[in-house]
């Protein structure tokens, strides 16, 4: 594994742990591998364009600069899965009240960017840090490419981080995608890109 997506992946898995001590071990995250692959071919490696998600969206800043993100964290869940983390998270009452388990999406990208975030900055010895999660319901090809042309210069290669997500020892149907801008100083680590969860 290149140094950049062992950057991301030790991000993730940070993050992993963060989730589990906040749902007392109910959810896990494994980072189950990692590769770099050309921005006009990521479509097979994402997968499920026409499935309906809501996701989160979070901007990440490297260095002082705070015009623009660099970087954009994104975590879409399937409706299923979104009952699931709101049920263990806000308990079960609350599991389909749709404002709570938009809460529930945001507050989990806002633990996963931080998360990130926080190693990245060490790492880079760069100031690093997450916009507040806006929370989105769509299609997923739509959303993702909609974000990948927010950026003036999105990356040519994506690093996709693989990662299995669980809820309650259940797979969950999640994707977690970390998106980084040509200029951003983690390009320059084996051009990272994006991370994908299962």
């Amino acid at each position: 594994m290149n140094s950049g997506i062992a950057l991301l992946a030790d991000g993730f898995r940070l993050a992993g742990r963060r989730l589990a001590q906040l749902s007392t071990n109910r959810i896990a995250v494994h980072v189950t591998g990692g590769r770099i692959v050309p921005l006009t071919g990521v479509g097979p490696f994402i997968g499920g364009e026409e499935r309906q998600v809501c996701a989160a969206i979070v901007g990440i800043h490297v260095g002082p600069d705070e015009r623009m993100p660099q970087m954009r964290f994104i975590i879409a869940v399937s409706p299923k899965t979104r009952r699931m983390l709101t049920a263990i998270l806000a308990g079960e009452k609350l599991a389909d009240d749709p404002a709570m388990s938009a809460s529930v999406v945001q507050e989990i990208a806002n633990i996963a960017a931080s998360a990130i975030a926080n190693h990245l900055s060490g790492q880079l010895g760069l100031p690093v840090h997450a916009t507040a999660p806006d929370v989105v319901e769509d299609l997923w090809g739509p959303l993702l490419m909609g974000v990948i042309g927010s950026f003036g210069v999105p990356h040519d290669d994506i690093a996709l981080v693989t990662t299995e997500v669980q809820a309650d020892r259940q797979r969950c149907d999640c994707i977690a995608c970390l998106i980084a801008d040509d200029g951003t100083a983690i390009t320059h680590l084996d051009r990272p890109s994006v991370v994908r969860g299962v």
